[in-house]
């Protein structure tokens, strides 16, 4: 649905506004109209209007520059400027002692070029912006039902008025700068706007990337269109009031990630390594060796650090990039699944994941009330590929586990994120959440052991994990 990942987004623009920190980055749903616009134009000429104007008074016999000053109403020197530009073009010349003006034979063929092109109505599709509330040219391959933005909990942005575009609200100096970006409609000159038809109201996926003070308190959030802020979003949010208004807040509370006894006990035992330590702490570390480092780890350390923190809005993004290029192995274990996040998209992917011989295990359960549900079609989803790709795909509710686990390849990364409910809550409460990612290919290897174990173990006993 988005074209930019979260992570490149934070890359661009975490520094895009001193003094604030960039904690999270959230689908929204733009409000926009597709329109039809029929419009009087005609195919853009090379001259400006009052060049052109000068030569076709040339053309009838008026060479006095007063002359044409008047018959134009404009002032002489503007006329002398337009003559001046077209002496320099070789579309005019001075004949004689008197220096009278005249036409060129190439200026003669530029005023018939001039008197060939007529104006014709034009239908342009379009889309209209109605937070902005101006004519814009998004694509409309991208827009959306308002049904599918809820589907997927995107943010709904508001709209600067209830009512539909008209007329009014359509200059035709806009769709002419709308129009000198499209390649196939660069050559049209619009003159008179005769009709605005509106259609039906769509929406536009955008993302909005949320900045914080120190405090917390002073929250604000800057609108990503198609990889680029847009500072008049900005403001229109701002003006119905901002954060809050959307339901954004951010809690003054930070959640580091949680580890789970199986993987503490294996990283225990490699505590006493100084890189692997020094990573645990958030500090960059050296590319040195141990007699004792197994080669496979020393590997691991090219371009990557062995351990490293992920930020919340990296969270999707490992998530999606996994369901992407998973090789041989892919585990996922979330309390919640919410059809927001396992949708067609999600489904899709994990398909070619199997279809590509690998073996993934989702495992999810949680017992106490947290305000949140599993989604039953998803689940049903889920457990249909798990009938097609049997022996490769398991799916199993575990009885109560906290676990939130993403295992792929040699990755490991183990957080406070529902990896498979992040959107499935309307509460808009953000935390600073973090994950812990582990590289070291013995860790990786014993975590995904201990916890296949425990998904096995779950899955013998459980009564829901029955066909």
């Amino acid at each position: 649905m988005t074209l930019h990942d979260n992570s490149t987004l934070a890359r661009r623009f975490a520094a895009s506004r001193p003094g604030r920190e960039l904690v999270a980055i959230v689908d929204a749903a733009l409000p926009v109209t597709t329109i039809d616009v029929d419009v009087l134009g005609q195919e853009r000429k090379d001259l400006p209007l009052t060049e052109e104007f000068v030569l076709r008074l040339l053309d009838v016999g008026i060479s006095e520059i007063d002359e044409m000053a008047g018959v134009l109403g404009l002032d002489r020197e503007l006329v002398e400027m337009a003559i001046t530009e077209q002496y320099s073009s070789g579309n005019v010349l001075y004949r004689g002692s008197t220096r009278t003006l005249a036409l060129t034979p190439r200026g003669q063929g530029a005023v018939l070029d001039a008197k060939a092109i007529q104006p014709v109505e034009v239908p342009l599709p379009m889309t209209f912006d109605r937070l902005i509330w101006t004519a814009t040219d998004y694509p409309r391959n991208r827009l959306i039902d308002r049904h599918d933005a809820e589907q997927d909990d995107l943010v709904m942005l508001p709209a600067a008025k209830s009512a539909r575009p008209g007329l009014s609200d359509v200059s035709v100096e806009r769709i002419n700068e709308l129009l000198k970006v499209r390649a196939e409609d660069s050559r049209i000159e619009v003159l008179t706007v005769r009709k605005v038809r509106p259609k039906r109201p769509k929406y536009l996926p955008v993302k909005l990337i949320v900045f914080a003070d120190a405090t917390r308190e002073d929250v604000e959030v800057a609108v990503c269109i198609d990889g680029d802020l847009s500072p008049a979003h900005d403001a229109a949010i701002g003006q119905r009031g901002g954060a809050s208004a959307l339901g954004i807040t951010l809690l003054d509370e930070k959640v580091e990630p949680p580890i789970d006894l199986p993987l503490r006990e294996i990283l225990e035992t490699y505590q006493t390594q100084e890189p692997v330590a020094q990573s645990l702490g958030h500090q960059p570390h050296a590319a040195q060796t141990t007699p004792e480092e197994p080669a496979e780890d020393v590997e691991s350390r090219e371009g990557a650090s062995l351990v490293d923190r992920i930020e919340m809005y990296e969270h999707a993004d490992l998530l999606d990039e996994a369901l992407r290029t998973a090789r041989t192995r892919l585990l996922i274990l979330s309390p919640w699944i919410q059809g927001s996040v396992v949708n067609t998209h999600f489904l899709s992917l994990l398909e070619n994941r199997l279809r590509s011989k690998v073996t993934v295990h989702i495992a999810y359960g949680y017992a106490g009330s947290k305000g949140q549900s599993d989604d039953e079609d998803a689940i049903r989803r889920l457990r249909n590929i798990e009938t097609r790709f049997a022996g490769r795909f398991s799916l199993v509710r575990l009885r109560n586990s906290h676990a939130k686990v993403l295992i792929c390849d040699q990755m490991l990364v183990t957080t406070s994120f529902n990896w498979l409910s992040f959107r499935g809550s309307r509460t808009r409460e953000y935390r600073i959440e973090e994950g812990l990612r582990v590289r070291i290919p013995a860790v990786v290897n014993e975590s995904y052991e201990a916890y296949l174990t425990l998904i096995q173990a779950e899955a013998a006993e459980g009564p829901d994990n029955s066909h």
